[in-house]
């Protein structure tokens, strides 16, 4: 369900001064009045969206498919993936090749 939330606090681009919409002098005031009119006609429409929206849901994945996100994880393990080729890629990965590395079967993991 959705319910648009109307703000609360008016922007201040709404108080602009009219002199400054009509142009103040300058090369390119017509693009800049042009600018800020438009822009206070967006400001002033009450039905532009976005709104801020409150989100609501009555359940939180019932009825998926998926079931839960336990299953992303015990479908496989490291020890299925060979990620030796990240040794060949350079000086620049050499962190993640050593992230990516054979843990030896005495150390603990990283976690």
């Amino acid at each position: 369900m959705r319910q648009d939330m109307l703000p609360e606090i008016e922007s201040l681009s709404r108080y602009v001064p009219q002199a400054c919409v009509m142009g103040g002098g300058g090369g390119d005031s017509n693009v800049h009045g042009y600018v800020l009119a438009k822009l206070l006609e967006a400001d002033m429409d009450p039905c532009a969206p976005p709104y801020d929206s409150l989100q609501t849901y009555a359940y939180e994945g019932e009825g998926s498919v998926a079931e839960s996100l336990s299953s992303l994880q015990s479908g496989t393990s490291n020890t299925d993936h060979e990620y030796d080729y990240l040794n060949d890629w350079g000086p620049r990965f050499k962190k993640l090749a050593e992230m990516y590395g054979v843990l030896e079967t005495n150390s603990s993991p990283m976690w």
